[in-house]
């Protein structure tokens, strides 16, 4: 092969090299992205202070049913609620 192509081959390979490890940074990191979004939630929205937990939890989240329930009576048909936890030590709805 003459020089002027190598040179040409190796030019657009280095190119293509290039571009496809760029398209799979954006790939992977978008990938982990996704993979972790809940914990990136949970760590986004840490409460600014954390009072100190109740001695029964379960009390704790009827308070906060009643209290919810009696603001946005639409709810009372279906909620999610998740007692405090691996994902936090608050209740949430």
């Amino acid at each position: 092969m003459k020089a002027a192509t190598l040179r040409a081959f190796l030019s657009v390979h280095s190119w293509m090299g290039l571009l496809a490890g760029m398209a799979l940074f954006i790939a992977f990191y978008a990938g982990a992205i996704t993979v972790f979004t809940h914990e990136l939630s949970t760590w986004q929205v840490a409460p600014a202070v954390i009072e100190k937990a109740p001695n029964d939890p379960v009390d704790a989240a009827q308070s906060l049913l009643d209290t919810v329930i009696a603001t946005h009576p639409q709810v009372a048909d279906a909620f999610l609620l998740l007692l405090p936890g691996d994902h936090g030590p608050i209740p949430r709805l």
